[in-house]
């Protein structure tokens, strides 16, 4: 038989290839489900570990959410004693609202004059809940939110500055409350060491966020902790930080308006 007597024959896809055979290698449909089902699961992988580098990337806080403020009582306050200025970053990895929906980040303080500096950070689906827990007819745009300071003992301070930014689907408040009181307790030393921990009494601060058209303040949205003398705070290095011509941080402002109401008779004493 002439070597060319079948050159014009279809390809039989169940007839078995000459060079397949002796290498064992027929092609069958199970191979081509095995082929299918691995390649499959090699896509998803690389789409899952691109998804989450793009999660990583726009959850990535901008630098303005870790620069240290300046204002005037702290500009006064270093100009009158360098060397006895001092400021921490307090070292804890969990401060979430207990729904999550708020954070705080890059909490600095200075406890010579009670001041810290808060990054608080929440989704677009924060407000989306807003719109709906109040019945809003659009999302809200815009500042929507107010803060207080709680102590151990009870104390509040409504009293604060507040530089607003966005990034991505997170929207950002970098808060400075001042003349917050560290001594509130009698054996707070801030950050001396001391010999015995179970000694130590206990001192923490609280930040609660508030819807700012419903300030009850029995009720916040959510409750973020921000200090805690128990934990380790590790001391800032202030010569790249400082301020230019004794001229505080631009862009520091008073807190939207807000009201607070009457707190429910079920609350009160």
């Amino acid at each position: 038989m002439s070597e060319y007597a079948n050159y014009d024959d279809f390809y039989d896809p169940d007839e078995e290839n000459e060079f397949d055979a002796r290498n064992n290698k027929k092609i069958t449909i199970g191979k081509i489900i095995k082929k299918t089902i691995t390649y499959s699961l090699r896509l998803l992988a690389l789409f899952v570990a691109g998804l989450l580098f793009y999660r990583i990337m726009i959850s990535k806080a901008p630098e303005q959410s870790k620069e240290f403020l300046w204002t005037e009582t702290s500009i006064s306050a270093y100009n009158d004693n360098p060397s006895e200025f001092k400021a921490y970053l307090y070292k804890h990895p969990d401060n979430f609202s207990q729904d999550g929906l708020f954070s705080a980040n890059d909490v600095y303080f200075i406890p010579s004059i009670g001041q810290f500096q808060i990054t608080v950070r929440y989704n677009n689906s924060t407000l989306k809940r807003i719109a709906k827990e109040y019945e809003l007819k659009e999302i809200p745009d815009g500042e929507q939110f107010v803060y207080t300071i709680t102590d151990t003992l009870g104390n509040t301070y409504t009293d604060y500055k507040i530089i607003s930014f966005k990034k991505n689907i997170y929207n950002y408040n970098r808060i400075v409350f001042e003349n917050i009181d560290l001594n509130a307790t009698k054996n707070n030393s801030q950050n001396t060491p001391q010999t015995n921990e179970e000694e130590k009494e206990e001192f923490y601060l609280l930040l609660n966020v508030y819807y700012a058209k419903d300030v009850v303040l029995s009720t916040p949205l959510g409750i973020v902790p921000v200090y805690d003398n128990k934990f380790y705070h590790e001391p800032i290095d202030l010569s790249e930080k400082l301020f230019k011509n004794n001229k505080a941080t631009s862009g520091l402002s008073t807190p939207i308006e807000y009201e607070i109401k009457e707190e429910p008779e079920d609350t009160q004493e």
